[in-house]
């Protein structure tokens, strides 16, 4: 017994095949009767069944009757309604029975639509009754209407023909591509390009962008003049919405993203028209990150406000025009306070150095999008030049212009413009005063705690040999590549002592670490890829993005030691861009280009990363398998502390 189109409340069509007994099994068409019927029931002797079936299991109008119905192709029902009347239930040509459907009159279900016996689907009375659902129940009376459930299970198993060769030159990828099977449905599937997956509810992705800062596209024969002229690139999806909204006052009443539920976008003639049918689409404006300033505030705007009809009406509120999108947002009330950032900076002023206060300034206006930037630096001014009047290096009064240039060098490391912030205007335009960078100034002005210069008493063997010999090749101007101990041999209070009695003589020592929490370790200490500008995607050709004329390039020429914390877990790519760039820097053909290069680390602890990589990849991309571990000499530190 097959039964198919079981739908009820919303659900999909289920086919089920209910295989029976065999003392149960229907042998002949007689016995058909007992368990389908295809039959309109007398309404005085069953009227919930005439109810049930007139509601349910009435096909149709097709024919003649209805040239668009679904089920209509080439002029002919796919399901060949109507039936011809059949005064028996008999076996048919077609592996299905052809049910007992007598002549009957006519039933009026309204003006247009008449029905009898032949548009009657067939069904199960128990069935219908106890679901009140469409429930179209058929009589397998041959294999062939089935025969599609049971030929995968004898056609026998799929095989795939391969190869496996061995050898230094295997080529995983090819191998890969060369076993790959696709069985004869899938094939078939691909080649029909019939549709594998299906996205439901639909998603139309809005298009975002400042005004005549939209994408155009064109070829390469174009000119660029005739692109320009053409008024059709000017129209995108945004300004349509204007366009939408003047002409339409119903589309007033939705934001941005919801217009895509009442209104389709036809691509070709770049218009919104009215929805027709009640498909469900659902509206999504592109992601926009609020380091992108202005067009993060059109989105906030977007979003919020119903019905704009052009630019200048985003701009406008209770009949102010402002010029900027971020003034009309903080007009509207769309934007938090700056309190907690305001909190943030305060706390940090009464326990920060002035030089990282300048640094969470700086990592604020990147990442947090304060409203009052301008409020911010004039409270806080005081604070971040504190360090400027204590230096013998700087001259003059003129500490805004100083913060200012350090502010913008350290905008520019994370590719920002000071002149997007709202910020005073840098006047001076020297980078430097009295020929020395604010960067160089910043590591001359790094605290040293007292405990860390007259921790040298406190070292114990171990450690004191390794601080003379590395203190030895840094008086004497030697060129050594040095690698220390394992987590717990004191390494991090070594580094600590050489920083202090180094700095305590003007000499300048980078701390950086592969991680943030081992660079807060050190004075002074980030993280190698910012201290040095690492590329995150690192290639084995890679070079770090320094100038030979930038300020850091200024600072490493005058720089005695390079400490590199916690370095066996980043890549030896890492390692050997900075070794090829510092010999550029330098213009020495030597590791590092003649730096005294100081790591330290436990490869017991954590190996570089790889992505979806092999262990053996990870060993690979280890410092011990660089062309510089050559020359690296171990200094071994034993003793736990």
């Amino acid at each position: 017994m097959y039964v198919t189109e079981f739908q009820k409340r919303g659900l999909p069509h289920v086919h089920m095949l209910l295989i029976l007994d065999t003392d149960d099994k229907l042998w002949e068409p007689e016995e058909y009767d007992s368990v389908v019927k295809a039959e309109i029931p007398r309404h005085k002797s069953e009227p919930e069944l005439y109810e049930a079936v007139l509601k349910h299991m009435i096909h149709g109008p097709c024919g003649v009757l209805n040239q668009s119905s679904p089920c209509m192709k080439n002029g002919h029902c796919k399901k060949r309604y109507p039936k011809d009347f059949c005064e028996e239930t008999r076996q048919g040509n077609d592996s299905y029975p052809e049910y007992m459907r007598r002549f009957s009159d006519p039933i009026f279900l309204n003006r247009n639509k008449s029905v009898d016996n032949r548009w009657v689907v067939p069904y199960n009375p128990w069935l219908l009754l106890k679901y009140d659902c469409h429930i179209n129940v058929e009589i397998c009376s041959s294999i062939k209407s089935i025969k599609y459930l049971y030929k995968y299970v004898y056609k026998g198993p799929d095989r795939v023909a391969m190869e496996v060769h061995r050898g230094t030159g295997m080529d995983e990828i090819q191998q890969y591509v060369d076993a790959r099977w696709i069985c004869a449905p899938e094939a078939l599937w691909k080649i029909f390009k019939f549709t594998l997956y299906k996205l439901y509810p639909s998603v139309e992705r809005l298009q975002i962008h400042l005004p005549n800062h939209h994408q155009v596209r064109f070829y390469k024969h174009q000119r660029i003049t005739d692109v320009l002229n053409d008024n059709q690139n000017a129209v995108t999806m945004l300004t349509e919405f204007f366009a939408l909204n003047q002409m339409d006052p119903h589309a007033r009443n939705y934001l941005y993203r919801e217009i895509p539920e009442h209104y389709c976008w036809l691509k070709g003639v770049k218009k919104w028209q009215r929805r027709r049918t009640k498909r469900k689409v659902i509206g999504r404006i592109y992601t926009v990150s609020p380091s992108e300033g202005e067009k993060f505030y059109l989105r906030v705007l977007l979003s919020h406000l119903r019905g704009p009809t052009s630019w200048e009406c985003l701009l406008t509120h209770n009949g102010a025009c402002f010029f900027t999108f971020k003034k009309a947002v903080e007009d509207w009330g769309l934007l938090e306070s700056d309190n907690i950032i305001r909190e943030c900076m305060l706390e940090a002023s009464n326990m920060c150095m002035p030089y990282a206060l300048r640094r969470l300034f700086v990592t604020i206006l990147i990442f947090c999008e304060p409203t009052d930037v301008r409020g911010l630096f004039n409270e806080f001014y005081p604070y971040m030049v504190k360090d400027y009047q204590m230096t013998n290096i700087v001259v003059g009064n003129n500490f805004e212009d100083m913060l200012l240039r350090e502010l913008r060098d350290l905008l520019l490391l994370h590719g920002k413009l000071i002149k997007n912030y709202d910020l005073p205007i840098l006047t001076m335009e020297t980078n430097e005063v009295g020929g020395v960078p604010t960067i160089i100034q910043e590591e001359l002005s790094v605290q040293i705690p007292d405990e860390d210069i007259q921790s040298v008493e406190k070292l114990n063997n171990d450690q004191m040999s390794a601080y003379n010999t590395i203190m030895n090749a840094i008086h004497q101007k030697q060129s050594q590549f040095f690698f220390d101990g394992p987590g717990g041999t004191g390494k991090t209070f070594l580094y600590r002592t050489i920083m202090a009695n180094l700095r305590r003589n003007s000499q300048i020592v980078l701390a950086t670490a592969s991680s943030c929490i081992a660079a807060t370790l050190l004075p002074g200490g980030r993280t190698a890829h910012s201290r040095f500008g690492i590329p995150i995607d690192i290639e084995p050709i890679s070079i770090c993005k320094i100038t030979k004329n930038c300020d850091i390039a200024k600072l490493i020429r005058i720089t005695n030691a390079i400490i590199w914390d916690e370095a066996p877990m980043i890549n030896r790519y890492c390692v050997e861009a900075l070794d090829r760039s510092l010999q550029d820097i330098m213009n020495i053909n030597a590791p590092f280009g003649g730096k005294i290069m100081i790591m330290g680390g436990d490869f017991r602890q954590v190996l570089p990363i790889i992505e979806k990589g092999s262990r053996g990849q990870m060993i690979s991309a280890c410092i011990v398998r660089s062309q510089l571990w050559a020359t690296t000499k171990i200094l071994h530190l034993r003793q736990n502390m």
